[in-house]
């Protein structure tokens, strides 16, 4: 019985809820040093050109968490987006807070 309650319990659960996380695309602020490839909330993410992109969960908590993340490594954060979700001017200014000092 609670084999058949858990394969029901999968079946109710959206392909979302267990898909490989979405993309996350940041564009960085002119002149930012960038390194190749840094660890943004937990995550591998490749940079170059100014931009830097990597896997990311597609939640605006943790859209927020990675956005503070990368401007306490790197710098200021001028967008970011994951999936279909872009951060808007508020949620920058208060990711921006937590930026390294240029």
């Amino acid at each position: 019985m609670k084999r058949l309650v858990s394969l029901l319990l999968l079946t109710l659960v959206p392909a979302s809820a267990i898909a490989a996380p979405a993309t996350g695309v940041a564009t960085l602020g002119n002149g930012t040093v960038l390194p190749a490839q840094i660890v943004v909330d937990s995550q591998l993410w490749r940079c170059a050109d100014g931009k830097c992109q990597g896997p990311a969960e597609l939640r605006r908590v943790a859209v927020e968490r990675l956005c503070k993340d990368l401007a306490r490594k790197v710098g200021a954060v001028e967008t970011l987006s994951v999936g279909g979700m872009t951060l808007g001017a508020d949620q920058l200014a208060a990711c921006n807070k937590s930026a390294k000092a240029s």
